[in-house]
């Protein structure tokens, strides 16, 4: 931001932040850059990502800090679209690290710590491939999935770090001729009254020594401090 005297010294006044910088064409690289002190929008609700990150294009070796954001809302200090890449990237000290936009991002031997949540899901339906990333250290350990529909085949395995949740935010539904499959030694966790509906095929199939575990948000013995509070969620329906 132009009043962020830390770099550059005193280059303007005020508290307002800047934007985002959006990487919307192929080849598109920053590579050992620090950015902060972004993603304020002219516009309601008034958020956006620091970072957005489209397809064929990458960030590395960078440092993505003190988003202007909350977490009503699903941005975070990066956005990692379909074939996008974010790699060995420190993200820290704001609501979402890390928004997942589209099927196909790749986020590889990032550290994602001291955030509200480490990383959000803009859709049930997005498939991600976590490779090497420690995701821990933030206020709640999970990855938020927000509500809605899942009409294609997608699979939920356990991110990095051992025990991460998934929290169901809003209640989601799968729909017919799709199939959400789910890995063992995964912790999925519902809000208050949410639900999952399953019009299609869920495959929850676990192990002995890897169960996977459905529970409330504020279930602590699985998957650590994901949320608070004491209202339990509502059901699973198998319908298809």
């Amino acid at each position: 931001a132009v009043w962020d005297d830390t770099y550059g010294g005193n280059s303007g006044d005020g508290s307002t932040r800047w934007r985002s910088i959006w990487l919307n064409g192929s080849g598109s690289v920053m590579d050992y850059t620090l950015v902060r002190y972004g993603g304020r929008s002219s516009s309601s609700p008034y958020y956006d990502n620091m970072v957005r990150i489209g397809s064929g294009s990458a960030v590395r070796n960078s440092t993505l800090e003190n988003l202007n954001g909350s977490t009503s809302y699903y941005y975070g200090a990066v956005a990692v679209g379909s074939g996008g890449e974010l790699r060995n990237s420190v993200v820290r000290n704001n609501p979402y690290g890390v928004a997942v936009t589209g099927s196909g991002a790749t986020l590889v031997g990032n550290t994602v710590t001291n955030n509200t949540y480490p990383v959000v899901h803009t859709s049930p339906g997005v498939q991600v491939s976590y490779i090497g990333n420690d995701l821990g250290g933030n206020t709640y350990q999970a990855v938020v999935l927000p509500g809605g529909a899942i009409s294609t085949n997608v699979t939920l395995s356990p991110p990095d770090v051992l025990g991460l949740a998934y929290i169901v935010w809003d209640s989601i539904t799968v729909n017919a001729g799709s199939t959400l499959t789910i890995q063992p030694g995964t912790v999925v966790k519902f809000n208050p009254e949410t639900y999952l509906n399953v019009n299609g095929v869920l495959l929850a199939q676990g192990t002995s020594s890897e169960p996977i575990v459905f529970t409330a948000v504020w279930d602590d013995t699985y998957g650590g401090n994901s949320g608070d509070g004491s209202t339990r969620w509502r059901s699973i329906w198998l319908n298809g």
